[in-house]
């Protein structure tokens, strides 16, 4: 939308983000971002725990604000303990931002990706077949793009609180 704005962040053996900050969705800003992209090669470790790390101390900028993970989920550098990870990114976004997930391919942690996303108000989403994760990531913009209510929220009176799932809604 006009009043949107996006960034991209890389993480392999380092994090590289396309701008220091999230910049409009501007004509301009979407083209330079499209070549940022297009630069970018697979392969190399990557720190999934590092890179949540640095987007969660991000201030939002807007509401609502949302992560989109794009991985297979396997960290091979840094911190590897996938409940370790989910619990501590749970703790550092405290429900600031929604998270969603997006993998695709037979070799991918569902564990890690799925309760990343779950326990931040997100979802996941993942493509079997590595030469259609394009489509399926399409299809989970198109989920997110217009949120119709954003931080709702519910009150039960008579129900223990460990009975009620999900704990935190989702933006619909």
């Amino acid at each position: 939308g006009a009043n949107d704005r996006f960034n991209v962040i890389s993480f392999k053996e380092e994090i590289t983000q396309f701008s220091a900050v999230s910049v409009p969705a501007t004509r301009e800003n979407k083209a330079a971002a499209q070549l940022f992209l297009a630069e970018l090669s697979p392969g190399g470790s990557t720190d999934v725990y590092e890179v949540f790390h640095t987007v969660i101390q991000k201030p939002c900028l807007m509401k609502p604000s949302y992560v989109v993970l794009i991985s297979d989920g396997n960290p091979t550098r840094g911190v590897k303990d996938s409940s370790y990870i989910i619990d501590s990114i749970n703790r550092m976004n405290d429900g600031e931002r929604a998270i969603f997930s997006y993998s695709g391919g037979w070799n991918v942690n569902r564990y890690l990706l799925d309760f990343i996303a779950y326990r931040n108000r997100g979802w996941a989403e993942h493509a079997k077949e590595r030469d259609r994760i394009d489509e399926g990531l399409q299809i989970l913009y198109d989920k997110v793009k217009d949120p119709i209510l954003v931080n709702v929220r519910y009150r039960f009176s008579g129900i223990p609180d460990d009975a009620i799932y999900p704990k935190t809604l989702p933006d619909f």
